[in-house]
């Protein structure tokens, strides 16, 4: 068998190709806040993700076989949702110059540094994005030759709180950390008269936890990637799939008192475990009840950047019949009817 060289990119000057890519991670990550997540943050990853958030620029750095030369050089960048036919109609796909005046629905891309054959570019994603993991292509022109380059590394976009134009965006800076960025707190419980705290662990930041919701919203609630860009969307779609009886969501409701085959749900102190076991088996974790339910949601919306908090309502009506009252029905003797009686008022309830 004859020797066969391979093509060296460095010897063909006809084209411009990329030899090199590096995702700015810790540039990007303190920027967008987003340098907790394990997948952006450690080191030692092979599969190391970016992730930033839609409406605000993060920077790629290219290393190019040639020094970049706008003036015979064309650079395109292609954003692609992952599990999508993409097309730009739905904004699946996204197409971007760089260096050009026009943007794509919010999207564009300029040089921002150039360092020989190295340059530097900046993205600005629109504050509408779709929510999700995405892939990214560089396509290159040079002298009538083009060529296309896929990033071996996975793009993940989230809702922005801090981005004005971004339709869950917080004004007040504390709310922010306290609503996104916070990873403990307190879930109450208890009666109005003696209230019992619950500390949680959201653990939003940690392994599989973005993509285990991402996989919630893909296979078991069927988001479309086109609807992943509404907030609306999301967290209904959220507020099923963490009940099992919804889809076979995450969690199996217990008020029994039995727990056979699972954990009490006072046991639970983390929506780590719960959401790492759902997403290693493909299985719902039993039990949870109402405060459980909540942690896992705040932990859900929380991932994907939607700033989200549990809540306690003391002495909760629990109203079945839609009537926004709590109604009791009484035979002439003042006995309970007790088939009437659907309605009651609970101790707490937990929402979001």
């Amino acid at each position: 068998i004859p020797d066969v060289k391979i093509p060296d990119v460095t010897e063909n000057v006809d084209f411009l190709a990329v030899k090199n890519w590096n995702l700015e991670y810790d540039r990007n990550g303190e920027e967008h806040r987003t340098n907790n997540y394990v997948q952006l943050s450690d080191d030692n990853l092979e599969d190391r993700s970016l992730i930033v958030r839609r409406g605000q620029t993060f920077y790629i750095t290219l290393e190019l076989n040639v020094t970049y030369d706008p003036t015979k050089h064309n650079i395109s960048l292609m954003f692609i949702v992952t599990g999508s036919n993409p097309n730009f109609g739905n904004g699946t796909l996204v197409g971007v110059k760089v260096g050009s005046e026009e943007d794509f629905k919010g999207w564009w891309a300029k040089i921002h540094s150039q360092n020989d054959s190295s340059i530097t570019i900046e993205v600005n994603s629109s504050a509408s994005s779709i929510v999700g993991k995405w892939k990214l292509e560089v396509d290159t022109e040079s002298e009538g030759n083009t060529r296309t380059f896929i990033c071996p590394t996975d793009i993940y976009l989230l809702f922005n709180a801090w981005c004005k134009d971004d339709v869950v965006f917080l004004g007040d800076e504390e709310e922010r950390k306290e609503f996104i960025l916070n990873e403990t707190g307190l879930i109450w419980r208890g009666t109005h008269t003696r209230l019992r705290p619950c500390p949680w662990q959201f653990g939003q930041f940690e392994k599989n936890i973005l993509e285990c919701v991402l996989f919630l919203l893909n296979e078991l609630c069927k988001v479309s990637p086109a609807h992943r860009a509404d907030p609306i969307v999301v967290v209904r779609a959220i507020s099923a799939g963490v009940n099992s009886p919804n889809d076979q969501g995450v969690l199996v409701g217990n008020w029994s008192g039995k727990y056979e085959g699972g954990r009490s749900p006072t046991d639970w102190r983390d929506s780590i475990a719960i959401l790492q076991q759902f997403y290693d088996k493909k299985k719902s974790v039993k039990y949870g009840q109402c405060w459980v339910f909540s942690g896992v949601v705040t932990t859900a919306c929380r991932t994907l950047g939607i700033p989200c908090r549990p809540v306690t309502n003391f002495e909760s009506a629990h109203d079945t019949h839609n009537s926004l009252s709590i109604d009791y029905f009484f035979g002439d003797e003042g006995e309970t009817i007790e088939e009437l009686n659907a309605d009651s008022i609970w101790n707490f309830h937990v929402w979001n």
